[in-house]
């Protein structure tokens, strides 16, 4: 079938993708699922959720292996935040994707612009791609990259790479404004 991959910087519409691909479905009368990695309680346990506050109930998964999906019999499988699943996960979102259509979303790099483990593997196997932007928080420029504010402060290049959160700790960023500091 289809490997889908939404992928982009925070803000950028990447879960509102999601949402639309859901109504979509339910026009079409397919099935679908939603999942989302454990680790991503922003919106509660098993909840997907946008920026500007829409939901869906979403399946958790394991962030190691992902096998979750491999039960569902749904028409589209729809999995928001890949960016926290282990690399070990690709295997049974690439299983899936032969006879489901799959649409993952994920931030395609980490707040130091570096990319975030497993979505370029993910993006090499992909039927479609889509790259989404966000607005610049301090330029009002396109935005691409993802800026880690801590204490009022870009994010250290040794801070953690994982570090789950919104805009009270994220901004959206254009190149020339992105900046991580170095020790």
């Amino acid at each position: 079938m289809v490997l889908e991959i939404v992928s982009g910087c925070m803000f950028s519409g990447k879960t509102s993708y999601l949402i639309e691909t859901v109504s979509r479905a339910v026009q079409q009368n397919k099935t679908y699922s939603v999942f989302t990695p454990s680790i991503d309680t922003r919106y509660g346990s098993g909840t997907v959720g946008s920026h500007d506050n829409v939901t869906l109930t979403a399946n958790p998964l394991t962030e190691t292996t992902a096998e979750e999906i491999l039960t569902s019999s749904s028409d589209v499988i729809l999995i928001d935040e890949i960016n926290f699943l282990n690399p070990d996960a690709v295997p049974a979102i690439l299983q899936k994707a032969q006879n489901s259509h799959v649409v993952a979303a994920g931030l395609n790099t980490d707040f130091r612009a570096e990319p975030f483990e497993p979505v370029p593997q993910l993006l090499e196997n992909a039927d479609k791609t889509i790259f989404k932007t966000a607005i610049c928080d301090v330029c009002g420029e396109p935005a691409t990259r993802t800026q880690r504010i801590i204490d009022g402060e870009p994010a250290h290049y040794s801070d953690p790479v994982v570090d789950v959160g919104g805009s009270e700790k994220y901004e959206a960023r254009c190149e020339d404004c992105h900046t991580v500091l170095t020790e």
